[in-house]
C-alpha cells in the first residue's frame, strides 16, 4: 500500500511484519494450550485475553516491582514474566521509530518465539494426549 502511494518500504517494515507473524505464532500457541487445558472455550477465550495483554505489559510490571521493598512482589512479577509470553521482545515499531532497530533485536525475538512457541505446542500436545473425548 505505502509502495503504490509512492513510498518506499525499508527492510524494517519486513522485519515488523516478522515480528506481528511471531506475535500471532505465539497467540495460535497460547490459545490451544488453553484450549486443552481449560475445561470450557469460553473460559479459554477470557484467559487469552488476560495473557495477551500481561504479555505486553510483563516488561513494565517487572520494572514496577523491582521499585518496590516488598521482595515477595517482584519475585512473583519474575515468575509470571517466565509463564506468559514477553510480548515486548517482538515489538520491533518503537525500536524502528526511535531509530534503534537491529538485526540482534529480529534475531533474539525470533528465537524466543520459536523456543516458546515449540515448548506450549509440546506442553498442548501432551494435554490432549491425556484428554479423553
Amino acid at each position: 500500500l505505502l509502495a503504490s502511494m509512492g513510498g518506499r518500504l525499508d527492510a524494517v517494515v519486513y522485519w515488523e511484519f516478522w515480528m506481528i507473524f511471531l506475535k500471532i505464532v505465539l497467540t495460535i500457541s497460547v490459545s490451544l494450550f488453553l484450549a486443552m487445558a481449560v475445561t470450557s472455550l469460553p473460559m479459554a477465550l477470557v484467559v487469552l485475553v488476560f495473557v495477551y495483554v500481561l504479555g505486553h505489559l510483563s516488561h513494565q510490571l517487572k520494572d514496577l516491582a523491582g521499585q518496590t521493598p516488598h521482595k515477595i512482589l517482584y519475585h512473583g512479577v519474575w515468575v509470571l514474566n517466565v509463564i506468559l509470553p514477553s510480548f515486548h521482545l517482538l515489538d520491533a515499531s518503537d525500536a524502528a521509530l526511535g531509530g534503534s532497530f537491529s538485526v540482534q533485536a529480529v534475531a533474539l525475538g525470533t528465537g524466543y518465539a520459536m523456543l516458546y512457541g515449540a515448548g506450549v505446542f509440546v506442553l498442548a500436545s501432551l494435554l490432549f494426549r491425556r484428554r479423553e473425548f
